[in-house]
Formats: structure tokens, sequence, C-alpha cells
């Protein structure tokens, strides 16, 4: 059973949409685990002794 058949509109907008959603999931996905890289990225950094000037 489809959500466009629940709703009575046609499956093509509702699969377009579908498709939609399903490609800013996996953007979201994407961009949390870019974020959780820089953190752990960032944290290795600062945990580094740096020269003292």
């Amino acid at each position: 059973m489809y959500l466009g058949d629940h709703l009575g509109t046609d499956k093509g907008h509702c699969s377009i949409l579908s498709a939609y959603l399903h490609c800013e999931y996996l953007l979201s996905l994407r961009l949390i685990t870019l974020a959780s890289d820089y953190r752990s990225t960032v944290q290795a950094y600062n945990l580094q002794p740096r020269p003292q000037p």
C-alpha cells in the first residue's frame, strides 16, 4: 500500500517525494558523519603538543 493510494494522489508525485526524502535522509546522514569526523580530527589536533612560542 502506497501513501499515494491512501491519499488518492498520483503515484508519480508520491514517488518523487519519497525519492526526495530518501536523498535528504542520505544527505543528512553524510553530513552527520562528516561533522563527527571533523570533530574527532579537531580533537586529535588539539591533543597534539604544540611548540610554545
